[in-house]
């Protein structure tokens, strides 16, 4: 780099910049309301199935949700 700072980071694939037409063609892809539902849902599903493992350590002994509930935690982070 020479040294000058850019308003916004670069974006790097398979090891090389992206040149301008195919960073503005991902940027456009990446804002596509199609691809939002998408991920709004599997956030949904990921929500679901996580309230159904803390009821099912909820229900079993105390060592089930110890083990449980720190491990949910962690793939929500």
């Amino acid at each position: 780099m020479d040294g000058q700072l850019n308003e916004s980071p670069q974006i790097v694939v398979a090891g090389r910049f992206l040149t301008a037409e195919e960073e503005r063609r991902w940027r456009t892809a990446l804002r596509d309301p199609v691809l939002l539902l998408l991920h709004a849902v599997l956030w949904i599903l990921v929500g679901f199935f996580a309230l159904q493992a803390v009821s099912l350590a909820a229900q079993s002994d105390w060592v089930t949700a110890l083990v449980v509930l720190p491990l949910l935690a962690v793939c929500f982070w």
